[in-house]
């Protein structure tokens, strides 16, 4: 933690710390000048390829500008930072205002217009007016404390006389001097917070080198401290736990951290080797299917990595991969005035850097599989370039998870035919810490536990949350296994789960063991319409959406399931909007049952065949 000290947050209490502050320690002995330690994510050499490229106006990198530079003119008249916020919680503003901080900053270094100037001198002034940053919420602070930092490094010396010297005290007091008053939980946790709050104290601990240097050197010490805890998250394989969305949430700002502290200290302390950190990319790359949308596990949602192929960028440089590089995705990152694009501004180095790779990119596998607190196994087809299957097991008692073992989706013919129930709507950013790990408050909602997912139960018995489902593949064979034993607890034995690629279709087994009598429910969610061909037998039809390629043609795609033992049935439960805040309703979703009666000590087998239909 920091040290123990009284800071009065008054300007002259400031003043007196800046005079009378120690001679920096040890370990800031090598740090260059303040003039010599370069521009934090974007050193000169990309500033002149940019410049030379917008003077051009040709090529990737102009039109990333481009974008950059069309929304930060539609924020020339953005209302002040005390006019934004309302209330206590402030994540959106930090998000806004670090989008309208570093994108008016990149304008001044490429074209000087002095607009932006003004803008940036603005929102400085306006937050250092505001009583906090909101400290409780730490990521509020965590993400202006980087938006601010920026906009000092890049262009903090052209600040009318005085202002940056406001901005400084502000900062320090709403980022490192405010840790002293809140709960850090997020220091130890395997989680975004870690990643985001750590890379926000560092970026205010770089910007207040020079004015405070003792303040700065332990938010660095608080911050190398504990780093490792977040990226501990990646091990082994680099399967973000939370969900493809937290993939980019907390990557894109670990990455953020480790350039920081490359530019900062010469160094990124090793940290960048921490196990699956790298082999996450290929991770965030596979949990998209054909058709855009992502694996939707945990509380990931289908947008997937949207807001994060600014971060493969840096991945593509890092892995010597241009594959890695989405032209698509970056200028939609650049253009967007939604949070998603905050960081564009941030990483046009990267995006340079990316674009100057040669050669073909490396082959794909067609399978990622990925251990840790929540495997995943993430199957295409060769011969069926829409096929795509994600399969979970894991536990739900670890941060933003559900109780989705044993769940998956299915993608075939530009259809998701097999969904997985999403996220609450509306869920606050100021959720308790409890909760965000798995509290158990969350199982109350059905799109948080087992009704909320295409995986099989024990009819009035909750998934456990503490319950952990290993994952394998079959090297063989190619099928996805999942053992629910344990997720599912007494009265089951034995539990295993097995999906087979085949072809235009998928396999299903479920084959169990009770030590007592119960019945077990088998479920798979949809959107789609369903038409019945006999008790064992249904045709899933898609409604056309379009011309795009990606989506079911004008006449549409079927899927057809079938049920191999003929004493078993399906039934299809509609589940329509209702009052109910906990009920999993949303418009056109179905829950496809399959309920079986099953006897003690009997084999109990639920296999189903899901092909193309006619």
């Amino acid at each position: 933690m920091l040290s123990e000290r009284l800071y009065p947050p008054t300007l002259i209490a400031f003043v007196a710390l800046a005079t009378c502050i120690a001679t920096p320690g040890a370990l800031f002995a090598q740090v260059a000048d303040a003039e010599s330690r370069g521009r934090i994510f974007l050193p000169d050499s990309t500033l002149g390829e940019l410049r030379a490229a917008v003077a051009a106006d040709t090529g990737l990198l102009a039109d990333y500008y481009r974008g950059i530079r069309t929304r930060a003119e539609a924020s020339l008249d953005l209302p002040t930072a005390a006019r934004l916020r309302d209330g206590g919680e402030m994540l959106a503003v930090s998000r806004t205002l670090l989008r309208v901080l570093s994108d008016a900053a990149l304008v001044v270094l490429v074209e000087g217009d002095e607009r932006y100037l003004t803008v940036i001198d603005r929102q400085l002034t306006s937050l250092a007016a505001l009583p906090d940053w909101n400290p409780g919420h730490f990521l509020d602070a965590a993400e202006l404390s980087l938006g601010v930092a920026v906009a000092l490094d890049w262009v903090g010396d052209r600040l009318p006389p005085g202002h940056r010297d406001v901005a400084e005290e502000a900062l320090a007091r709403n980022v490192l001097l405010a840790l002293e008053e809140v709960d850090d939980w997020w220091l130890t946790s395997a989680t975004n917070w870690n990643q985001v709050c750590l890379t926000g104290i560092l970026a205010a601990a770089y910007a207040l080198e020079e004015r405070f240097p003792n303040l700065s050197r332990e938010g660095l010490e608080l911050a190398l401290d504990h780093l490792d805890y977040g990226l501990a998250a990646y091990a082994p394989d680099g399967v973000q736990a939370e969900g493809a969305s937290y993939w980019v949430y907390g990557t894109s700002f670990t990455v953020l951290g480790l350039e920081l502290l490359r530019q900062w200290r010469g160094e990124s302390f090793g940290l960048e080797a921490e196990p699956g950190l790298f082999e996450s990319a290929y991770f965030a790359e596979a949990v998209v299917g054909p058709r855009g949308q992502a694996y939707d596990y945990g509380d990931g949602e289908l947008s997937g990595v949207v807001g994060g192929y600014g971060t493969l960028a840096w991945f593509a440089t890092e892995l010597q991969d241009r594959g890695l590089l989405s032209r698509e995705g970056v200028l939609r990152e650049a253009r967007t005035r939604s949070a998603a694009g905050r960081l564009a501004a941030l990483r046009t180095a990267w995006v340079a850097a990316a674009q100057r790779l040669a050669g073909p990119a490396p082959a794909r596998p067609l399978a990622f599989v990925g251990g840790g607190a929540s495997p995943v196994a993430l199957i295409r087809a060769a011969a069926e370039p829409s096929f795509f299957l994600g399969v979970k097991g894991g536990a739900a008692d670890v941060p933003g998870g559900q109780m989705d073992a044993g769940s998956f989706v299915f993608e075939l013919d530009g259809v998701r035919w097999a969904l997985d129930g999403g996220v609450r709507p509306a869920r606050s950013t100021q959720t308790a810490a409890p909760e965000l790990a798995g509290g158990a408050g969350r199982w109350r909602y059905e799109v948080d536990n087992e009704l909320g997912h295409s995986t099989v139960r024990v009819e009035g018995l909750p998934h456990r949350a503490r319950g952990f489902a290993p994952l394998r593949v079959d090297e063989v064979s190619g099928e996805v296994l999942v053992a629910m034993d344990s997720v599912l607890g007494p009265p089951v034995r034995e539990w295993t789960r097995a999906w087979l690629p085949r072809g235009a279709g998928l396999r299903l087994r479920d084959e169990y063991v009770l030590d007592s009598s119960a019945t077990v429910v088998w479920q798979w969610l949809t959107d789609v319409r369903i038409a019945r061909r006999g008790p064992g037998e249904l045709v899933l039809r898609s409604v056309a959406r379009g011309p795009d390629a990606r989506l079911p043609s004008p006449g549409g795609r079927a899927l057809r399931l079938r049920l191999s033992d003929p004493a078993q049935r399906f039934e299809v439960v509609p589940l329509r909007p209702r009052d109910d805040p906990y009920a999993l309703s949303r418009p056109g979703l179905k829950r496809i049952e399959v309920r079986v009666a099953g006897e003690a000590g009997a084999v109990g087998v639920i296999e189903v065949e899901a092909e193309r239909g006619p």
